[in-house]
């Protein structure tokens, strides 16, 4: 295992700004996005295509069980949001790691707020309801370690439509207006299952003690930048994949396309600029990264990632700055400091060497 840290591979959301006309997405049917993928030729095996929110009629049965003739608009988004976790309804409960498509959710009686919002756009829009996934536009991305890899998490929910500008939440059952969320299509929910999926199967066989399986992962990537060709997270994990599997000219270009997709992101210019320090391109990498910095300059990854780049070109002196940079952010950070003190060695050395 490298000694560079791992910089995330794969994330929940995108945390972005408030994007309001999107209301066409609510009407995406999983045949359009099946014909979509087909023309796009992301897989050989369109009709298998899972989308998440395509539900058996067996569960739109039972759930019109729990709704009266005549329901406002109000009322039946509130009895839907009731259904999903209410032992009388459908009894899922949250399960995290668990992004599965509305049909499985119902199944299993478990998934994540992915799984949740699958299900109620799904039943929403079988009951003339107006529907939309949506992700939280404030700031409730969390990191989270699974061995090697950093991991961002934040948020997506269901909001359907209760017009002039309303909305219900799944969260809290009632309206909320615009400002908290950002409508998103069909189509980049999808990407995002896939996604996820991806992440979740590697996860899953190292949990197992079994080989990851990067292929599968890069196949359900590849559908997801069909589906949504600017979704930067989906563009920067395939970079990931396709650096394990070797192919370091492809996992480049990806990083570059996740860059030009989401500039504000700091997860591809790091990856970028880890592949290119291993491959001995530390003048590229630095570039990447005092980017990165300027996006984030909290993050002590990127001060050791600058560190080791300005060090394996040769300029000790600005090595050590981010390192110092690096260790004042965290002052547990073990590799920046084995690192710092290799220089100040080699430099101690070097000294010593000059005097005799």
């Amino acid at each position: 295992m490298s000694r560079l840290a791992r910089i995330p591979l794969i994330g929940l959301l995108v945390l972005s700004g408030l994007q309001i006309g999107c209301v066409a997405g609510m009407r995406t049917s999983a045949d359009r996005l099946r014909a979509r993928l087909a023309r796009s030729a992301a897989t050989p095996d369109v009709a298998d295509t899972i989308i998440p929110f395509e539900l058996d009629p067996k569960y739109v049965k039972a759930a019109k069980s729990g709704l009266r003739p005549n329901m406002s608009r109000r009322t039946k988004a509130k009895a839907l949001i009731e259904s999903l976790a209410a032992s009388s309804g459908f009894g899922v409960e949250y399960a995290d790691w668990q992004t599965l498509p509305a049909n499985e959710a119902l199944e299993k009686k478990r998934g994540n707020c992915f799984s949740f919002a699958s299900i109620l756009v799904g039943l929403a829009r079988a009951f003339g309801l107006r529907a939309a996934y949506a992700e939280f536009t404030e700031d409730v991305e969390e990191v989270r370690q699974w061995g090697p890899l950093s991991v961002r998490t934040g948020h997506i929910t269901a909001l359907i439509w209760l017009g002039a500008r309303r909305y219900m939440s799944m969260e809290v059952g009632r309206p909320v207006r615009f400002g908290r969320w950002r409508i998103i299509s069909d189509a980049e929910a999808t990407a995002h299952y896939y996604n996820n999926r991806a992440f979740e199967q590697l996860v899953e066989a190292k949990r197992q003690g079994l080989p990851p399986p990067w292929s599968d992962a890069e196949r359900a990537l590849v559908i997801a930048t069909k589906l949504a060709p600017d979704f930067y997270r989906a563009w920067n994990n395939l970079g990931v994949v396709k650096s394990q599997l070797g192919d370091t000219g492809e996992a480049i270009a990806h990083y570059r396309r996740a860059i030009e997709f989401g500039p504000k992101s700091t997860a591809a210019p790091t990856n970028l600029a880890r592949l290119l320090i291993e491959i001995g391109q530390p003048s590229e990498a630095e570039g990447a990264l005092t980017r990165a910095s300027e996006v984030d300059n909290e993050n002590p990854k990127i001060f050791y990632l600058l560190g080791m780049a300005r060090w394996r070109s040769g300029r000790a002196a600005p090595a050590v700055e981010a390192l110092q940079r690096a260790i004042a952010l965290d002052e547990q950070f073990v590799l920046a400091r084995e690192l710092l003190a290799e220089i100040e060695s080699d430099a101690g050395d070097t000294d010593d060497h000059q005097r005799h």
